[in-house]
Parts: C-alpha cells; structure tokens; sequence
C-alpha cells in the first residue's frame, strides 16, 4: 500500500462542482438583486414623497421584505462567486474537496 499523502493523485478523479452551482445559482441571485433594487425604488419614492395615494403598513412590509430579498441575492452571489473554482476529487487515498486554494 503506497504512503499516505497529503495531495490528491495526479490522476484523481475531477468532478468541478463550483461550476454546476455557479450556472444555477448565479441567475437566481441576479433575480432576488433585481428584485430588492425595486424595492429601493419604491424606497426612494416614499422618502421623497413622490408615491401616488396613501402609503399602508402592507406596503411599507413589502418594500422590507424586498430590500431582505435583495440582500439574500447579493449574500448567495458573493458565495457563489466565490466557490466558482470548488471542485471534488477521488483518487485512491480518499475524498478531497479543492476551493481553488488548496485541497482538504
């Protein structure tokens, strides 16, 4: 049985897994964006006060909840723009899980 190592085998097995989540993940993120910058707009409309008729409780709930969808897009871009290079690797000695910056 050869010694363990602390790298994976030249000829591992590469299953890209950062590039799978970036192609699902990144659309649905630019969405809940698009979808809190709408939420700034009516925002923005209130404070200035350029809105027609009279602002409710459900309408200001829904600009909030809004602007949270807008965050939760930007949090699940940043991550998914940072994992874009994971990749999972199987060789004989086990499983490793590479981010782009080394293996674990």
């Amino acid at each position: 049985m050869p010694p363990h190592t602390l790298s994976p085998a030249p000829d591992a097995l590469v299953i890209r897994a950062g590039r799978r989540s970036v192609m699902v993940g990144l659309p649905c993120s630019v969405l809940l964006i698009a979808v809190g910058a709408v939420g700034v707009f009516g925002a923005a409309l209130i404070a200035t006060g350029n809105q027609k008729g009279q602002s409710t409780v459900a309408g200001f709930a829904g600009l909030v909840f809004m602007l949270a969808l807008g965050v939760l897009g930007v949090c699940l871009f940043l991550s998914n723009w940072a994992n874009r290079h994971s990749r999972i690797l199987v060789d004989h000695t086990g499983l490793w899980v590479a981010n782009g910056n080394g293996c674990r």
